[in-house]
C-alpha cells in the first residue's frame, strides 16, 4: 500500500517512534551517512567509478542497518515499509526527518 500523504503520516508519530536517546543518536549519525552515500552514488554513476559506487552502497547500507538496530530499542517500533522497495526510506532521508525533528525541538520531548 502506498500512503497518499506519506511524509505527513510519518511526521505525525515521529516522537513516539524515536523516544530512545541511543536510537536518536544513531539516526543523527546515520542519516547524513545515507545522504553522503546517495550523493556519492550519483557521482559514481556520472563518473563511472566502481570504487565510488561501492563505497556509496556501503555507506547507504550501513546507515540503514544502524537505523534498523536503533529502532529495535524503541518501545513503539515504526510501521514496516510498504509500497515499492526503497521508496519510503529514500523519501524520508531526502527530506531529512531526523534533522527536522531535532531542529524543531521535538527531540527534547522524548
Amino acid at each position: 500500500m502506498v500512503r497518499k500523504h506519506l511524509l505527513e503520516w510519518q511526521w505525525s508519530d515521529y516522537v513516539a517512534k524515536h523516544g530512545n536517546r541511543v536510537n536518536l543518536l544513531l539516526h543523527v549519525v546515520a542519516v547524513p551517512l545515507f545522504q553522503i552515500g546517495t550523493v556519492m552514488l550519483l557521482y559514481a554513476l556520472i563518473r563511472v567509478s566502481g570504487a565510488a559506487g561501492a563505497l556509496a552502497i556501503v555507506c547507504m547500507v550501513a546507515a540503514l542497518v544502524a537505523q534498523g538496530r536503533g529502532h529495535k530499542l524503541e518501545r513503539e517500533t515504526p510501521v514496516p515499509f510498504d509500497g515499492p522497495p526503497l521508496r519510503q526510506p529514500l523519501r524520508r532521508r531526502a527530506v531529512g526527518d531526523v534533522s527536522r525533528f531535532v531542529l524543531s525541538g521535538r527531540g527534547t520531548e522524548t
